[in-house]
């Protein structure tokens, strides 16, 4: 039985924070019964089960602090490349727990037997193939519990000089706080849940923009929070930073198993998927006060070919896209997106959206489309890489096509291999705000 109190220890509460490659539990946070000396805290004193504590202090409120003060609450903050520290995680057959997109070990390609280094999309090889290059076993993306265990392991002082001495039992969590999920509302249209950010302060007669965000395949199922959870692509529009700028609702749909996305057989690749899509704008349109000339269009994997798919079909209906890790294989029709205000993103190692988005660029070019070419680097600073971006966008095009070189979007310690540049496009795109201030610029002359 889980023990929720011992010895001064009267609550203990986690944190997962919004970071761009999704929430991770980055802190737990104790309540004492009585006021904790800070300066004498140490990192040895807790313990954290199958975390490690990177830094401890005490303070007046359950938060964390640049800084440490005399106070009931002590904070432990973990370090974020703990296997744990992921609230998503994905299951593979063996039972093994691993973030998506972040192996650190090589990928296993189709009849190899062996581990064999993931060659960049364009170099030959596996890695070139429009079937995605190595294959993993099924897997299934679940989320964790926001939930912690710890333990006192060594005498504590309060601000008075008493000590407080430790503890045996392991104290569990009684709650978790995941950060910006709960200002979220979930609703339903038929089959398809969805999640909507709604801004705090809606002014009488007033309208406000919509991001329309759709995820990757990998987060397929029944699990609207999973959406939120993965990474950064709806969470970075609802972030009260992005929101004091640009109050807008943001619109994060979760998308069955028995929905696709296919970019290889045009329109019809779409299925229902869709018209459902365009039911459920419709749907927020009418009950919020949205402007409908200004609805953005953004999305990751099959989000982007959902996108592309959508730009094609209803060329009215988005003010702007941006579009990260897709493609679209039916190039006969990407002269319909002539005249769209689009910025696509990808990384040069990602087998199918790098070879997919040239060839994109390649026929709106060809339809008179002026486009805008660019690259940039994950591991510049991110002042570094937003200068990149603003300097594209001053060019004036219409679309805008960015790709990160040198399979930089990989973390350092990753092993670099088709999956893993094209997971880790997606927090390396969405961090970029000269690119959302880009999306915010653009207006629909004619609204539906």
């Amino acid at each position: 039985m889980a023990v929720y109190e011992a010895g001064h220890i009267v609550n203990v509460c986690s944190l997962a924070e919004a970071l761009p490659h999704g929430h991770r539990i980055s802190a737990a946070i104790l309540t004492y019964d009585c006021v904790l000396d800070n300066a004498s805290l140490k990192p040895e004193q807790f313990g954290v089960e199958n975390r490690n504590i990177i830094r401890v202090y005490a303070n007046t409120e359950p938060e964390k602090a640049e800084s440490g003060r005399d106070g009931r609450y002590v904070i432990l903050e973990l370090n974020l490349t703990d296997a744990d520290a992921p609230l998503m995680q994905t299951v593979g057959e063996t039972g093994r727990r691993v973030t998506a997109g972040m192996d650190t070990t090589p990928m296993i390609w189709p009849g190899s037997g062996k581990g064999q280094e993931a060659k960049p999309a364009g170099a030959g090889g596996p890695a070139n193939s429009q079937k995605g290059g190595p294959q993993r076993s099924r897997s299934r993306v679940v989320m964790s519990e926001n939930r912690v265990a710890v333990k006192q392991l060594q005498t504590l002082k309060k601000a008075d000089g008493e000590e407080i001495p430790a503890l045996d039992e392991w104290v569990a969590s009684r709650e978790g706080v995941t950060e910006g999920v709960e200002a979220f509302q979930v609703f339903r249209h038929g089959d398809i849940a969805y999640n909507l950010f709604i801004p705090q302060k809606l002014e009488a007669g007033k309208t406000y923009p919509l991001v329309f965000f759709v995820p990757d395949a990998s987060v397929k199922g029944d699990d609207p929070l999973i959406v939120l959870t993965q990474g950064n692509g709806a969470m970075s529009f609802a972030s009260p930073a992005f929101q004091k700028k640009h109050p807008c609702f943001v619109l994060a749909p979760q998308i069955p198993e028995h929905y696709s996305a296919r970019s290889d057989q045009g329109a019809a690749g779409m299925g229902s998927m869709h018209e459902k899509m365009k039911e459920i704008l419709d749907e927020v349109c009418e009950a919020f006060p949205v402007d409908r000339g200004r609805l953005y269009n953004t999305g990751q994997s099959m989000g982007c070919i959902l996108g592309f798919g959508m730009d094609i079909c209803d060329p009215d209906l988005f003010a702007a896209s941006l579009l990260v890790g897709g493609q679209w294989g039916e190039l006969s029709s990407v002269p319909a997106l002539k005249g769209q205000k689009m910025w696509m993103l990808n990384s040069d190692g990602d087998a199918r959206a790098y070879p997919g988005m040239n060839s994109i660029a390649q026929e709106l070019e060809k339809a008179g489309t002026d486009v805008c070419r660019f690259t940039l680097d994950a591991r510049w600073p991110l002042a570094e890489q937003e200068e990149a971006c603003r300097i594209a966008m001053e060019s004036g095009a219409p679309v805008i096509y960015g790709t990160f070189t040198d399979q930089s979007v990989v973390p350092e310690g990753v092993f670099k291999s088709p999956v893993s540049n094209h997971m880790n496009t997606w927090p390396a795109a969405y961090q970029l705000d000269t690119v959302k201030e880009w999306l915010f610029a653009q207006k629909r002359d004619r609204t539906l």
